[in-house]
């Protein structure tokens, strides 16, 4: 998978972070990473990022690979994310 500039994937993330909350059930967040395999990291220089899609479980994984704006989205199950209280307190 070609991945895009840091640059352009944040700004298509921004632009579009309700967008991938409507069209995929369940996210729990995203954000941006890279979605370029680590033997293929040497020949891609600086486009190796894409939108990390977080979802709550399997039954939202697209059954193929998915884009917007020509930035690539990697989708990973990490189930719901919670807030951690301050361990200072």
């Amino acid at each position: 998978m070609r991945g895009v500039t840091y640059t352009r994937a944040r700004e298509v993330l921004r632009a579009h972070y309700g967008e991938i909350e409507r069209r995929y059930r369940k996210v729990a967040g995203a954000g941006v990473g890279s979605v370029v395999e680590q033997e293929d990291l040497t020949e891609a220089g600086d486009l190796i990022y894409g939108i990390l899609v977080s979802l709550e479980d399997t039954s939202a994984l697209p059954a193929t690979p998915q884009s917007i704006e020509g930035v690539p989205l990697r989708f990973t199950v990490t189930g719901r994310h919670h807030a951690q209280p301050d361990p200072g307190c």
